[in-house]
């Protein structure tokens, strides 16, 4: 997958730093690639979900594939706003999602694909990393040429273990890890591992998002440099900037 054929918008977090998009707890990514576009987790609330997308010029019809990392509310959410607007998505679910919804997906005419604990391609050069940890969760992974793109959405398994996990499936580095880290309850030696562990990775860029917490941001911010990547509702990413920005301290 061609890094400058991607881009990704954070359409769902509990921060912001435009005054026209509304900030609430959860996370979502829109995913544009040349083969269409994918979003990662619906966030706590459709209608917040669907007025940001509005906001920024994005047509939920034109979502191709969606992506849930694990089945919290504040992930899910927005899942049912998005299917009255969209009801032709394929569905890449954990098998942690409860049978219920999922059978109640199918008898809605959804395409439901349920991923276990091995790593799965469910798509060119797109892949899960397997469902993991307690709670039970999957990242998302694109293989560029640059290097893995990652998303997480809370990364309850670990940010720095699905990191490992999605650089051995694709045997290269990671260009980028973006999402909720869930970091905020973490004490400063705890995050100062992480962050270690994210450099033997190595992972080159970081955009933390949702449940990292400040001090993690912070202290992200402080040993990536330029290579912590502001997050936030309406954050774009595209990828072949990411490129450029990560090239002089590339890990």
């Amino acid at each position: 997958m061609r890094t400058d054929d991607m881009e990704m918008i954070i359409v769902f977090d509990n921060n912001t730093g435009d005054d026209r998009l509304l900030a609430m707890w959860g996370f979502s990514c829109l995913v544009k690639t040349a083969a269409g576009n994918w979003l990662f987790d619906s966030g706590s609330n459709g209608p917040v979900l669907l007025g940001n997308m509005n906001r920024l010029g994005l047509d939920p019809a034109t979502v191709k594939w969606f992506f849930l990392s694990h089945p919290h509310w504040d992930h899910l959410g927005g899942l049912g706003s998005l299917l009255e607007k969209n009801p032709a998505l394929e569905l890449f679910l954990p098998q942690s999602a409860s049978t219920h919804l999922v059978m109640d997906l199918r008898r809605l005419g959804a395409t439901v694909t349920v991923i276990g604990e091995r790593a799965t391609a469910i798509g060119p050069g797109v892949f899960s990393t397997g469902v993991s940890g307690e709670p039970a969760e999957q990242a998302l992974v694109f293989d560029t040429p640059a290097g893995g793109v990652m998303l997480v959405g809370c990364a309850h398994p670990g940010v720095h273990r699905l990191a490992r996990q999605a650089s051995s499936i694709l045997g290269k580095k990671l260009l980028l890890a973006c999402g909720g880290f869930h970091l905020f309850r973490e004490d400063e030696p705890g995050i100062a591992k992480v962050i270690d562990e994210l450099e033997r990775v190595p992972v080159a860029t970081v955009c933390p998002c949702h449940c990292s917490g400040e001090q993690a941001t912070a202290m992200l911010a402080a040993r990536y440099g330029k290579c912590c990547l502001p997050g936030g509702v309406g954050s774009q990413l595209v990828l072949a900037q990411v490129v450029q920005q990560a090239r002089d301290g590339y890990r």
